[in-house]
C-alpha cells in the first residue's frame, strides 16, 4: 500500500528538459535520505515546463550533471505545466522571477503558493540560469546551484508540513 502524498511540490522551468526534473530529482533524494524519510513521508515532487516542446525529452546533459552528484533520473519526456498541475500542487517553485510572474498571471489563484526556488529557500541569489546548450560544466554549475537551494530549503519545507499536519 503506497502512502497517500500529504504536500505536493512542484518545480518549474521553461521546457522541463533541465533544471526542474534535475531539481526534482535533487529533493525526492534529499526527503528519502536517512531520518528526513520519516518527516518527509508523504511529500510527492514533480516537475513541468511552461514552454514544453512535445517529443521533447530530459536532456542527456542533465542526467550526467545530477549523476555527478551521486542521483540518478530518468530520461523521460518533457511534461507541459497544466491547469491539474498546478492547482494539485501546494507549492510550486520556479527557476526564475519571469516564471514565477507567468504562473501567476494565468492562474492567479496559484500567487500564495509560488515562488522562486532561490526567495523560498532564503538564499535569494535570484533566477537559475537555464543551462540549455551549454557544456557539461554550465549543467554540473546548475546542479550544485540546485542542490544549494533544495539544501537551504529543507526547514522551511518541513515547517509547512507540520503546519499542514496540525491543521488536519
Amino acid at each position: 500500500m503506497s502512502l497517500k502524498p500529504t504536500f505536493s511540490v512542484l518545480f518549474v522551468c521553461s521546457g522541463n528538459t533541465c533544471r526542474s526534473p534535475m531539481a526534482e530529482a535533487i529533493l525526492k533524494a534529499e526527503l528519502a535520505a536517512g531520518r528526513r524519510a520519516a518527516e518527509f513521508a508523504g511529500v510527492r515532487v514533480v516537475s513541468a515546463g511552461l514552454d514544453v516542446i512535445p517529443g521533447d525529452k530530459v536532456s542527456r546533459e542533465a542526467v550526467r550533471a545530477v549523476k555527478l552528484l551521486g542521483l540518478t533520473m530518468a530520461r523521460r519526456g518533457a511534461r507541459r505545466l497544466a491547469d491539474d498541475r498546478v492547482s494539485s500542487a501546494d507549492l510550486v517553485l520556479t527557476m526564475t522571477p519571469s516564471q514565477r510572474e507567468r504562473i501567476i498571471a494565468q492562474w492567479p489563484g496559484a500567487e500564495e503558493k509560488t515562488f522562486v526556488l532561490s526567495e523560498f529557500s532564503g538564499s535569494d541569489r535570484g533566477g537559475i540560469e537555464d543551462p540549455l546548450g551549454g557544456s557539461d560544466r554550465v549543467y554540473s554549475d546548475c546542479a550544485r546551484r540546485l542542490a544549494s537551494e533544495i539544501k537551504r530549503l529543507l526547514p522551511r519545507l518541513s515547517r509547512r508540513l507540520r503546519e499542514r499536519r496540525a491543521h488536519r
